[in-house]
Parts: C-alpha cells; structure tokens; sequence
C-alpha cells in the first residue's frame, strides 16, 4: 500500500523495418532496438486517468507519427497493435528492491508514528521478495536500466540508487 502505484493507458506497436537500431530511443515516443525478424517496437500512448480503457484506432498513425520525427523507416508494415494499463509510480520513477514488511517496520519503529524518520537498517525486508515496477509509460527505457540495477543488488548486494529503492514511497 505504501507504493501506491497508478495506472497510465496507452497503446503500442511493432513494426518490420530493416533499420538497424543497436539501442533504445525516446523523445516523445520510445523505440525498441531491433529486435529479431526485422521488428521493432514503438510506443506508447500515454494517457492517464483513462477510465474506458478503450484502443485509440488512430494508435498506430500517431506512434508512426512520432517515430518519423526521430529516425526515417521509410514505409515499415504494422505487425501487431497492443494497448494496457501501465503500473506507475507517484513520482513517474521505477520502484526497485526487497519488499518492505509493514507490520514488522511498524512493530519495531513506534517512532514512525509521530513522523519521526527511521534508519535504513531497521527496515524490516520480506526476504527472497523483490519488485521490479512502477515504470510507467517511460518502461521502454527505464526497465532494462534499473532491472540491471536490481540484478546487482540481488546477486552481489549492490546498493540500489536512492531514486530507485522503494524505500523512498515508504
């Protein structure tokens, strides 16, 4: 409950294009590297608050659109149209890391009740759980970033940024 995570609508595609792309772009749309069989991904629509849910059929056009401003596919064939309610954070920031027990950080820090601050180290984790969300419309390009963040931290004990960790929500 502490995360409170929202949901952002939008819509995205996958194209066939030849160009080779060695990385991920985002101005105001994200585009995927190329990924095999010539495809690449474009999105998304960013809609929040979209209560009806429902696919914008000019979806496609406008994420084309947006691409062109930023690399030239030429006339690339639309392979797939998907559109979903995106997790996003309140501050539009990844939420990574092991997961907080509530109850046990509320048992062991009464001082949390007057608004006092406590110490990193008497957070109480839920061991072997971590999170991995809060992307938002920005997963495209933040995703792979953080999650090999999340990786180091979970395999070598890494420190997470503090813009990351998911103590920051709590």
């Amino acid at each position: 409950p502490y995360q409170k995570l929202s949901g952002i609508w939008g819509e995205r595609i996958t194209i066939e294009s030849s160009m080779p792309l060695p990385y991920n772009q985002h101005k105001k749309v994200s585009i995927s590297t190329q990924l095999g069989d010539n495809r690449i991904i474009i999105g998304a629509t960013n809609v929040k608050d979209n209560q009806t849910q429902v696919i914008d059929n000019e979806a496609p056009e406008k994420l084309l659109k947006s691409a062109s401003d930023m690399i030239d596919f030429g006339t690339p064939k639309i392979l797939e149209l998907r559109a979903g309610v995106r997790p996003s954070s309140r501050d539009y920031l990844p939420l990574c890391g092991n997961l907080i027990d509530i109850e046990k950080t509320y048992r062991f820090n009464p001082e949390m009740f007057n608004g006092r601050k406590i110490k990193d180290d008497t957070l109480h984790r839920i061991p072997g759980l971590y999170i991995h969300n809060g992307h938002g419309a920005r997963g495209f390009v933040s995703a792979p970033y953080s999650a090999l963040f999340l990786a180091k931290h979970i395999v070598y004990n890494h420190a997470l940024p503090k813009s990351l960790d998911i103590k920051r929500t709590f």
